[in-house]
């Protein structure tokens, strides 16, 4: 939650509005004051947007479906204004959680994971009663309220009867919780539904992505022709997410079917293990305004990236949307645009796209070292440190910056879309990505390597075949070095990189490879950086990660190849690495060349 800024509303009908919330799809979500007092979420549609008719349309089906849907795990609309700019929406105020947020990395215990599945299965039951599919179901779209979950989002959901693609080559909902049916060019009806409300219930089950991780082609082959993970989960609850993700639609429950096998004889909201885990709070205060600072020179709005809130605030996202279940809640925090307003002013001397308002920008949520979203919500890693050190030099406070997570599945989405105006999230430069999105930078230059513990030693890629070498579930780098370096090297699965060095630590493999500064990251940042190195063994070529930004953003790039050159030259690079990668042995990367302006 943020205090009001000078170019936003005062009053939205009736309502009073008291702060800001966060973005959504196309427009920025307010908490607002009814004239009796009550709490309600407030999106106000962007300007820009009041004569598209197909964002039009796609705002006033929400409000159709929120408007029409009702049930106890769905938010009330209270008010809209659909007939004349500024068009908006209202809906009652629910504190809380995501469940990606909640359930981060860590599994649920079964009879909390029966009683969410009973309550989000109840909640479809009502939604598609109402013949409408909501088509992105996912943890990020759970909202634990404290009289239980609520769920979110309806900016894509569509009359069950109108489901087919929306646009050439788009698949509605998010890969990993996106149906195979969906995927392979098929409606998304209510059976895709009870498809994602499975996965959902995987991830929160297993603290893992349903299907992995990976890019996006790797995790959509794995939805079509894999096997979900469960793997540790009570077999009862095992087998109900099995059926709900069956390949053939026709073959997974009913959601009324789902609410009656998990047999449900409690109030959920009453479950201690429910309570600590929504971590609900009293009904917030709205902050105070910040002293202003200098105004900027006024600018062209933008299109930026939104932000999670821990609330029930109703998003658009555009079609693809987000990733994978908090790439894993081990995910995607949010993931749709957003405006940015300008002030009118003298302060503007930050380059030649100085002058920003805000500034919402992609990292990763879940690289320690690199960019990491910690237990007490900061965000902290080198990408974050570039990213910050860029947004000074654009003139943009940190107060003024809306993170948004950009998993790797992701990242070329979120500038695509217009999700975020940049992303800083170890996004490695290649030709085939030039031709789609645009890159500042380098800011970092890496390669393969090998983690290892402290005492061993490998000398040579030869030894490498007598190893055990960790791989990551969905990931490449072990892959590479099996068939391209050392074939005899045995391979062992984990579902992340965090598991990888544990392994590691305890004996159970030798090493683990992928990126050296993200091997760094990991080891610096587990508490033990001294129990491991890495083996100084170049298994690739050297390749560069870049500042993502959308195609034909050159004032922009070029302003952030001048701020990534300051930061090198003042010293803050070399800080930024030592602080965030610096304290695992034999890590000591050299700042890259940046470009200089084009002109």
């Amino acid at each position: 939650m943020e205090p009001l800024r000078s170019q936003d509303p005062k009053r939205m009908g009736e309502f009073t509005l008291l702060a800001r919330l966060g973005s959504g799809g196309m427009g920025r979500v307010y908490l607002g004051r009814s004239p009796g007092g009550m709490q309600v979420a407030i999106k106000v549609i962007r300007e820009d947007f009041a004569d598209d008719a197909d964002a039009l349309a796609r705002f006033r089906r929400e409000v159709a479906t929120v408007r029409a849907v009702r049930s106890p795990y769905t938010a009330r609309l209270v008010d809209a204004a659909l007939d004349a700019p500024p068009y908006w929406l209202a809906t009652e105020f629910v504190p809380g959680p995501t469940l990606l947020a909640a359930a981060r990395g860590a599994p649920l215990e079964p009879a909390l994971c029966t009683g969410l599945f009973a309550a989000l299965a109840e909640a479809l039951a009502a939604v598609h009663a109402h013949g409408v599919v909501h088509r992105d179901v996912k943890p990020h779209n759970v909202v634990l309220g404290p009289g239980g979950p609520q769920l979110i989002d309806f900016g894509i959901a569509r009359a069950a009867e109108h489901t087919q693609l929306t646009r050439t080559g788009q698949t509605p909902g998010t890969v990993g919780y996106t149906a195979p049916e969906v995927l392979l060019g098929g409606g998304a009806g209510p059976a895709a539904d009870v498809f994602a409300l499975g996965a959902t219930m995987a991830a929160a089950a297993t603290g893992r992505a349903p299907y992995g991780g990976g890019e996006w082609a790797a995790v959509s082959y794995r939805v079509v022709h894999g096997e979900i993970d469960v793997d540790g989960v009570e077999p009862g609850l095992a087998a109900l997410i099995r059926q709900c993700v069956a390949r053939d639609p026709a073959a997974r429950p009913e959601p009324r079917e789902i609410v009656r096998r998990c047999g449900v004889t409690h109030a959920l909201a009453a479950l201690p293990a429910y309570q600590r885990l929504a971590a609900t709070t009293p009904p917030p205060t709205p902050p105070a305004a910040p002293r202003r600072r200098a105004p900027l020179v006024a600018t062209a709005a933008l299109a930026v990236g939104g932000l999670a809130v821990a609330t029930v605030v109703w998003l658009l996202p555009e079609g693809g949307d987000d990733a994978t279940a908090g790439d894993s809640p081990s995910d995607s925090v949010s993931d749709s645009p957003d405006e940015s307003g300008s002030d009118a002013g003298s302060d503007g001397d930050n380059g030649d796209d100085g002058g920003r308002d805000s500034l919402t920008i992609g990292i990763k949520f879940d690289e320690p070292g690199m960019g990491l979203l910690t237990p007490e919500g900061d965000h902290t890693g080198f990408d974050v440190e570039v990213a910050r050190y860029i947004a000074r030099e654009l003139g943009v406070e940190e107060q003024d910056i809306t993170w948004v997570e950009a998993p790797s599945i992701e990242r070329e989405n979120l500038l695509t879309h217009g999700r975020v105006d940049f992303l800083v999230a170890s996004y490695q430069i290649t030709e085939d990505r030039d031709t789609r999105v645009d890159f500042a930078g380098p800011y970092l230059s890496t390669h393969q390597d090998l983690l290892i513990r402290a005492d061993d030693e490998v000398n040579n890629i030869a030894e490498i075949n007598d190893l055990t070498l960790c791989s990551v579930t969905g990931s490449t780098p072990a892959q590479v070095v099996q068939n391209g370096l050392a074939p005899d090297v045995d391979i062992t699965e984990r579902p992340s990189y965090a598991e990888c060095l544990g392994a590691l630590r305890y004996g159970g493999v030798d090493a683990l490879t992928t990126d050296d500064a993200l091997l760094a990251g990991y080891a610096s940042q587990s508490g033990h950086p001294d129990r491991y190195r890495l083996a100084e063994l170049r298994l690739s070529t050297e390749y560069d990660y870049g500042v993502g930004l959308p195609q034909g953003e050159t004032e922009l790039r070029d302003a952030i190849n001048a701020a990534i050159a300051r930061m090198i030259e003042d010293g803050s690079w070399a800080a930024a690495v030592e602080a965030n990668l610096g304290a695992v042995e034999n890590y000591d990367p050299q700042p890259p060349e940046v470009p200089t302006a084009t002109g």
